[in-house]
Protein backbone atom coordinates (compact mmCIF):
# COMPACT_ATOMS: atom_id res chain seq x y z
CA UNK A 1 0.00 0.00 0.00
CA UNK A 2 1.41 3.39 -0.95
CA UNK A 3 2.02 6.25 1.48
CA UNK A 4 -0.67 8.22 -0.41
CA UNK A 5 -3.25 5.46 0.20
CA UNK A 6 -2.31 5.31 3.87
CA UNK A 7 -2.81 9.07 4.23
CA UNK A 8 -6.22 8.85 2.55
CA UNK A 9 -7.37 6.05 4.83
CA UNK A 10 -6.07 7.92 7.87
CA UNK A 11 -7.86 11.08 6.82
CA UNK A 12 -11.14 9.23 6.25
CA UNK A 13 -10.81 7.60 9.65
CA UNK A 14 -10.35 10.96 11.34
CA UNK A 15 -13.31 12.44 9.45
CA UNK A 16 -15.44 9.48 10.44
CA UNK A 17 -14.43 9.91 14.08
CA UNK A 18 -15.25 13.64 14.08
CA UNK A 19 -18.57 13.00 12.35
CA UNK A 20 -19.46 10.44 14.99
CA UNK A 21 -18.56 12.90 17.79
CA UNK A 22 -20.65 15.65 16.17
CA UNK A 23 -23.64 13.33 15.83
CA UNK A 24 -23.36 12.35 19.49
CA UNK A 25 -23.20 15.99 20.59
CA UNK A 26 -26.19 16.84 18.42
CA UNK A 27 -28.22 14.01 19.91
CA UNK A 28 -27.42 15.01 23.51
CA UNK A 29 -27.77 18.77 23.17
CA UNK A 30 -30.46 18.98 20.53
CA UNK A 31 -32.67 16.21 21.85
CA UNK A 32 -32.30 14.01 18.77
CA UNK A 33 -33.06 16.69 16.25
CA UNK A 34 -31.74 14.84 13.21
CA UNK A 35 -33.14 11.58 11.95
CA UNK A 36 -31.02 8.64 13.01
CA UNK A 37 -30.45 10.04 16.51
CA UNK A 38 -32.35 8.52 19.37
CA UNK A 39 -32.50 9.39 23.05
CA UNK A 40 -34.69 7.91 25.75
CA UNK A 41 -34.46 11.13 27.74
CA UNK A 42 -35.45 13.43 24.87
CA UNK A 43 -38.37 15.73 25.82
CA UNK A 44 -41.81 15.08 24.41
CA UNK A 45 -42.57 17.22 21.33
CA UNK A 46 -44.67 20.34 21.82
CA UNK A 47 -48.20 19.56 20.63
CA UNK A 48 -48.57 23.14 19.36
CA UNK A 49 -46.69 24.57 16.37
CA UNK A 50 -43.28 26.08 16.98
CA UNK A 51 -42.76 29.82 16.67
CA UNK A 52 -42.52 30.76 13.03
CA UNK A 53 -44.35 27.71 11.72
CA UNK A 54 -46.92 28.05 8.96
CA UNK A 55 -49.72 26.96 11.30
CA UNK A 56 -48.91 29.66 13.86
CA UNK A 57 -48.54 32.36 11.24
CA UNK A 58 -51.99 31.50 9.92
CA UNK A 59 -53.51 31.49 13.41
CA UNK A 60 -54.64 27.86 13.22
CA UNK A 61 -55.02 27.28 16.95
CA UNK A 62 -58.36 25.82 17.96
CA UNK A 63 -58.14 26.98 21.59
CA UNK A 64 -57.76 30.73 20.92
CA UNK A 65 -60.68 32.81 22.19
CA UNK A 66 -60.05 36.58 22.21
CA UNK A 67 -62.82 37.34 24.70
CA UNK A 68 -62.23 34.42 27.08
CA UNK A 69 -60.49 36.57 29.70
CA UNK A 70 -62.15 39.89 28.94
CA UNK A 71 -64.86 41.46 31.10
CA UNK A 72 -68.19 41.21 29.30
CA UNK A 73 -68.34 44.95 28.59
CA UNK A 74 -65.23 44.60 26.40
CA UNK A 75 -66.55 41.73 24.28
CA UNK A 76 -67.96 44.17 21.72
CA UNK A 77 -64.49 45.25 20.59
CA UNK A 78 -64.23 41.92 18.76
CA UNK A 79 -67.59 42.27 17.02
CA UNK A 80 -67.34 42.87 13.28
CA UNK A 81 -70.39 45.14 13.41
CA UNK A 82 -72.79 46.56 15.99
CA UNK A 83 -76.50 47.29 15.66
CA UNK A 84 -78.03 50.39 17.19
CA UNK A 85 -78.85 48.74 20.52
CA UNK A 86 -75.51 46.92 20.62
CA UNK A 87 -73.69 50.15 19.89
CA UNK A 88 -75.52 51.93 22.69
CA UNK A 89 -74.77 49.08 25.09
CA UNK A 90 -71.10 49.11 24.09
CA UNK A 91 -70.65 52.79 24.80
CA UNK A 92 -72.59 52.55 28.07
CA UNK A 93 -70.49 49.61 29.24
CA UNK A 94 -67.09 51.30 29.06
CA UNK A 95 -65.77 52.41 32.47
CA UNK A 96 -64.29 55.74 31.31
CA UNK A 97 -66.08 58.92 30.28
CA UNK A 98 -63.09 60.57 28.63
CA UNK A 99 -59.44 60.08 27.77
CA UNK A 100 -57.21 63.11 27.19
CA UNK A 101 -53.63 63.36 25.98
CA UNK A 102 -51.66 66.60 26.13
CA UNK A 103 -48.16 67.20 24.79
CA UNK A 104 -46.36 70.42 25.74
CA UNK A 105 -43.76 72.45 23.90
CA UNK A 106 -40.00 72.22 24.47
CA UNK A 107 -37.16 74.59 23.55
CA UNK A 108 -37.09 72.99 20.10
CA UNK A 109 -39.91 72.14 17.70
CA UNK A 110 -41.79 69.58 19.78
CA UNK A 111 -45.43 69.22 18.67
CA UNK A 112 -47.83 70.69 21.23
CA UNK A 113 -51.50 69.77 21.28
CA UNK A 114 -54.38 68.45 23.38
CA UNK A 115 -56.70 65.68 22.22
CA UNK A 116 -59.78 64.52 24.13
CA UNK A 117 -61.72 61.35 23.32
CA UNK A 118 -65.21 61.07 24.80
CA UNK A 119 -67.39 58.10 25.56
CA UNK A 120 -70.05 58.11 22.87
CA UNK A 121 -67.60 58.91 20.06
CA UNK A 122 -66.99 62.66 20.23
CA UNK A 123 -63.37 63.71 19.74
CA UNK A 124 -61.68 67.10 20.09
CA UNK A 125 -58.24 68.24 18.98
CA UNK A 126 -56.52 71.52 19.75
CA UNK A 127 -53.25 72.14 17.95
CA UNK A 128 -51.02 74.63 19.75
CA UNK A 129 -47.61 74.55 18.06
CA UNK A 130 -45.54 72.61 15.52
CA UNK A 131 -48.49 70.52 14.26
CA UNK A 132 -50.32 70.39 10.93
CA UNK A 133 -53.69 71.10 12.57
CA UNK A 134 -53.53 74.38 14.48
CA UNK A 135 -56.57 75.51 16.45
CA UNK A 136 -59.70 73.59 17.38
CA UNK A 137 -60.85 70.54 15.42
CA UNK A 138 -63.62 68.00 15.95
CA UNK A 139 -64.08 64.40 14.88
CA UNK A 140 -65.39 60.99 15.91
CA UNK A 141 -63.74 57.94 17.41
CA UNK A 142 -65.21 54.49 16.84
CA UNK A 143 -66.30 52.28 19.79
CA UNK A 144 -63.76 49.55 18.98
CA UNK A 145 -60.78 51.88 19.33
CA UNK A 146 -62.15 53.67 22.39
CA UNK A 147 -62.88 50.32 24.03
CA UNK A 148 -59.35 49.07 23.41
CA UNK A 149 -57.91 52.23 24.96
CA UNK A 150 -60.15 51.72 28.01
CA UNK A 151 -58.97 48.14 28.32
CA UNK A 152 -55.33 49.26 28.06
CA UNK A 153 -55.91 51.66 30.95
CA UNK A 154 -57.28 48.82 33.07
CA UNK A 155 -54.39 46.52 32.19
CA UNK A 156 -51.71 49.08 33.05
CA UNK A 157 -53.51 49.96 36.32
CA UNK A 158 -53.41 53.62 35.38
CA UNK A 159 -55.10 54.80 38.57
CA UNK A 160 -52.25 53.36 40.68
CA UNK A 161 -49.44 55.18 38.86
CA UNK A 162 -47.50 58.09 40.28
CA UNK A 163 -48.93 61.52 39.63
CA UNK A 164 -45.74 62.54 37.83
CA UNK A 165 -42.52 61.13 36.39
CA UNK A 166 -39.65 63.54 35.81
CA UNK A 167 -36.48 62.89 33.84
CA UNK A 168 -33.25 64.30 35.38
CA UNK A 169 -32.57 66.61 32.43
CA UNK A 170 -34.06 69.73 30.85
CA UNK A 171 -35.50 70.91 27.52
CA UNK A 172 -37.80 67.90 26.99
CA UNK A 173 -41.57 68.05 26.49
CA UNK A 174 -44.11 66.82 29.02
CA UNK A 175 -46.89 64.39 28.14
CA UNK A 176 -49.97 64.40 30.34
CA UNK A 177 -52.67 61.74 30.33
CA UNK A 178 -55.97 62.63 31.98
CA UNK A 179 -58.67 60.03 32.41
CA UNK A 180 -62.15 60.47 33.87
CA UNK A 181 -63.90 57.39 35.20
CA UNK A 182 -67.65 57.00 34.93
CA UNK A 183 -69.27 58.76 37.87
CA UNK A 184 -66.10 60.63 38.89
CA UNK A 185 -66.07 64.41 39.07
CA UNK A 186 -62.33 64.87 38.64
CA UNK A 187 -59.93 63.20 36.20
CA UNK A 188 -56.95 61.06 37.14
CA UNK A 189 -53.87 62.82 35.79
CA UNK A 190 -50.38 61.42 35.19
CA UNK A 191 -47.59 63.71 33.99
CA UNK A 192 -44.57 62.28 32.17
CA UNK A 193 -41.61 64.59 31.57
CA UNK A 194 -39.00 63.34 29.11
CA UNK A 195 -40.68 59.94 28.60
CA UNK A 196 -39.36 58.92 32.01
CA UNK A 197 -42.44 57.00 33.12
CA UNK A 198 -43.14 53.27 32.81
CA UNK A 199 -43.05 51.70 29.35
CA UNK A 200 -46.78 50.92 29.66
CA UNK A 201 -47.46 54.64 29.99
CA UNK A 202 -45.42 55.46 26.89
CA UNK A 203 -47.16 52.66 24.99
CA UNK A 204 -50.56 54.10 25.90
CA UNK A 205 -49.51 57.59 24.82
CA UNK A 206 -48.47 56.23 21.44
CA UNK A 207 -51.73 54.26 21.17
CA UNK A 208 -53.73 57.46 21.65
CA UNK A 209 -51.65 59.17 18.97
CA UNK A 210 -52.36 56.22 16.70
CA UNK A 211 -56.09 56.62 17.31
CA UNK A 212 -55.84 60.35 16.59
CA UNK A 213 -54.19 59.66 13.24
CA UNK A 214 -57.20 57.56 12.16
CA UNK A 215 -59.80 60.23 12.90
CA UNK A 216 -61.15 62.54 10.20
CA UNK A 217 -60.80 66.00 11.73
CA UNK A 218 -62.80 69.08 10.79
CA UNK A 219 -61.71 72.56 11.76
CA UNK A 220 -64.17 74.38 13.98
Amino acid sequence: MSEFEVDVISTHSKCGLWNAILVMITCVVGGAVFSGCSSKTAPEPNPKPNLGSTERKQGIWDDYDPVAKLPSYYHCIYASSLGDEELKAAWNGYPYDSIQLERTECLGSCPAYVVTLHKGGRAEFEGKAHVNRLGLHSGKIDPWTFGRLCYALDQMKFDTMQLSYNAPWTDSPTTIVRVTRVGASDPISVSDYGNYGPIDLWTFQMAVDGAVSQIEWKKQ
